[in-house]
C-alpha cells in the first residue's frame, strides 16, 4: 500500500507535540509538577524559595520550548519536512522515502505504537515517526488498523 502526503506547517507542529505528550517524552506530570514547585516558591521566603523558584522558570521554559519553539525550529531549519512524502506499509513493517532517501521500519522494532483521531504515532530507540491519518483513504485506513491490530492492543500500546 503506498499513501503520499506533505506536512502541513500547523499539521506538522501538532504532529510532534501530540507525538511528545501520547509518547511520553514529555508527560504532564512534568508540567504540573514545574508549574506547582513555581507557585510553593512563592510561601518560601527563603534561598530555598529563590532557589525553587529558578529551578522552576528554567524546567517550565525547557517544557514550553519542546513543546512550541522546537517543533517550529525543525519545521523551518528542514526542507525534508516541508518536500512530499511516499510510504509503502507493508504486512511487516513501512518505507518511507523523502528526498530520496529510505528508511524502512519493522512494525516490531518500534518501542510504542500508537494512534489517535489526527495520527499514527510510531516510537523507536533514537525518535518517533507520525503519520497523519488525512493521508490515507478509508480502504487504506482500514488495512492500516487492521495490519496494527497485530501491534497495538486496546489501549493503543504496544504488546510486549
Amino acid at each position: 500500500m503506498e499513501i503520499e502526503f506533505t506536512y502541513g506547517e500547523k499539521e506538522f507542529y501538532k504532529g510532534i507535540r501530540s507525538a511528545l505528550l501520547k509518547l511520553k517524552k514529555i508527560r504532564i506530570f512534568d508540567l504540573a509538577l514545574f508549574t506547582a514547585s513555581f507557585i510553593l516558591s512563592f510561601y518560601l521566603d527563603s534561598t530555598l524559595g529563590v532557589i525553587l523558584r529558578i529551578v522552576s522558570v528554567i524546567g517550565l521554559s525547557f517544557l514550553v520550548y519542546q513543546l512550541f519553539g522546537y517543533p517550529r525550529k525543525l519545521y523551518k531549519s528542514k526542507e525534508e519536512f516541508k518536500s512530499e512524502y511516499n510510504i509503502y506499509i507493508i504486512e511487516d513493517g513501512l518505507a518511507i522515502i523523502n528526498d530520496g532517501l529510505r528508511r524502512d521500519f519493522a512494525f516490531s522494532e518500534f518501542k510504542n505504537i500508537k494512534e489517535d483521531d489526527e495520527f499514527f504515532y510510531f516510537e523507536e530507540e533514537s525518535g518517533f515517526v507520525f503519520l497523519p491519518k488525512r493521508a490515507f483513504n478509508s480502504e487504506q485506513l482500514e488495512k492500516m488498523n487492521s495490519i496494527l491490530s497485530k501491534y497495538i492492543n486496546k489501549d493503543k500500546k504496544k504488546k510486549k
